[in-house]
């Protein structure tokens, strides 16, 4: 027999406990593909659980590389995106790209909502994804909100909880956990907490009635990951961030709400948590609050090591560490099915269900009944590109999408693609060339940010040509132009909702 080799128990502790604290990274590769040092990493500490964004999966070829060497370094790993539809997507193509959850509320059909969950976890199984990143259950109750906006189904929590449970419900029934996210609420801010930490200074009262409500509603729908945001809730904390707090993390959403599902962490390098904490702190003080998975884009290494003193020095507790992995674990096994059809990518029957929800959503008020509109060639058309595209959002828009699509059908369109804010230059000679048209179509995207597109567009409107004003993304774009006519609402501009609105325009 072999000589039995004897560690000192402080020693087999510790290697102990690093195997554990492992559990709790969820790692992002650097790109498409993973480095050596990467999958050293992976195999060395046993990395589980996993997170990918847009950059991790340029294309199928990459996607499918890159996902089938993450199954093969992990048994029964958990894998992640954020595919909520409309703006924040990241299958590539051909994976069908469904509209945003606030097209889905303007349907005001929980069917709806539930094909749609239902259709976003086939397609994430096709690719042997299995946990979705969503739904948004954030009541974006304030139109300045930079980064939730068209990702919530409402502003109402009635309507949020009622069409956010019937997501998540279809996409748990394809044996792909949701997560509900941004707990406790990033809905009435005007702060970005990629860029900065948003406060929210509510009554106890008010958040109970309108924030908290859609998560309670998706606790009880049994979702199985809840992520929380990086904001302060000063009725609830008035010192650290919800994602990093102790009374909100364990006391409201653990105690109190009776979760007993896998909390995730927003990734830890927004600028909401990274600024003051590091990322290697964000994740101790996330941990120690009682996050199971600790989202890490990158110093997984100095992460993992911050972990591992925290609990030598007793700072964090190995019990506490213990919880969180039985509940990864028992999550692992949970969705350990095998991968369904490929076929299911990009689907025929799911691009029909995204032009079904967009025909169901799009909102036009004509009282000149303008629509459809005949005479193009006398037709002025002005898109405004998109100005405040979040990190969430993963790539650029590119400009001028809808007027691609009208010159499919009117080669000849009068038109032009304007920046978001144009200058005095620009807008002088936008005027010209609008006076001499018949008919104007404006496009505005998020107006409500930005003066010059507000007054170019009032200036458009003064002209008293027949004008048709559509709100490629946010809608509340369209109150500030009571004086319009004729106005079109879309809740986002994907491409079953832009197929849709040249419909309506033609």
């Amino acid at each position: 027999m072999g000589r039995i080799l004897k560690f000192p128990s402080s020693v087999s502790f510790r290697y102990m406990t690093h195997n554990i604290l492992a559990q709790l990274i969820a790692f992002t590769p650097r790109g498409a593909t993973l480095a050596p040092d990467e999958e050293a990493f992976i195999t060395r500490n046993r990395i589980s659980s996993f997170v990918l964004f847009a950059r991790n999966i340029p294309d199928l070829q990459s996607a499918r590389q890159l996902i089938a060497r993450l199954h093969e370094l992990a048994e029964r790993p958990l894998i992640a995106v954020d595919q909520e539809g409309g703006r924040v997507i990241r299958l590539p193509d051909p994976a069908t790209h469904l509209p945003s959850a606030m097209t889905l509320g303007a349907t005001h059909s929980p069917d709806l909502a539930f094909r749609a969950g239902q259709a976003t976890a086939r397609e994430l199984r096709a690719l042997n994804l299995n946990v979705v990143l969503a739904p948004v259950l954030d009541v974006n109750n304030n139109p300045q909100n930079p980064v939730i906006g068209t990702r919530a189904f409402g502003d109402t929590p009635n309507l949020v909880s009622e069409m956010g449970t019937a997501w998540l419900r279809g996409a748990q029934s394809e044996g792909v956990a949701a997560c509900a996210k941004h707990f406790p609420g990033h809905g009435d801010t005007r702060v970005d907490s990629h860029e900065a930490l948003p406060r929210i200074d509510k009554s106890r009262a008010e958040l109970e009635r309108v924030e908290l409500a859609p998560f309670r509603a998706a606790i009880e729908a049994g979702v199985q990951m809840v992520m929380p945001g990086h904001l302060l809730m000063s009725a609830l904390d008035d010192a650290c961030p919800a994602s990093l707090s102790q009374p909100i993390i364990t006391g409201l959403l653990r105690d109190a709400m009776q979760f007993n599902g896998v909390v995730i962490t927003d990734a830890l390098d927004m600028h909401a948590v990274a600024l003051q904490y590091g990322i290697p702190g964000a994740a101790f003080e996330a941990a120690r609050a009682g996050c199971d998975l600790l989202c890490v884009i990158t110093q997984h290494e100095e992460t993992l090591a911050a972990l591992q003193r925290a609990v030598d020095d007793g700072s964090l507790a190995i019990e506490r560490i213990e919880q969180s992995v039985q509940r990864i674990t028992q999550l692992r096994q949970q969705l350990a099915a095998s991968p369904s059809d490929p076929a299911w990518l990009g689907a025929s029957t799911h691009r029909a269900l995204a032009h079904q929800i967009a025909r169901a959503a799009i909102r036009v008020h004509d009282t000149n009944h303008l629509l459809p509109l005949r005479a193009w060639r006398d037709t002025f058309v002005v898109e405004f590109a998109l100005g405040r595209a979040t990190i969430a959002e993963g790539a650029p828009v590119a400009a001028g999408k809808l007027l691609a699509r009208l010159r499919e059908s009117a080669p000849t369109l009068n038109s032009i693609a304007l920046p978001f804010n144009p200058d005095d230059a620009t807008m002088r000679d936008v005027i010209t060339r609008a006076s001499d048209a018949h008919t104007l179509v404006i496009a505005t995207r998020q107006t409500l940010h930005f003066d010059s597109q507000q007054r170019l567009v009032a200036q458009l409107l003064a002209l008293g040509k027949p004008t048709v004003l559509i709100a490629l993304r946010d809608p509340y774009d369209l109150a500030l132009f009571p004086q319009a006519h004729c106005t079109v609402a879309t809740f986002d501009d994907s491409p079953a909702m832009l197929d849709e609105m040249v419909a309506v325009l033609m």
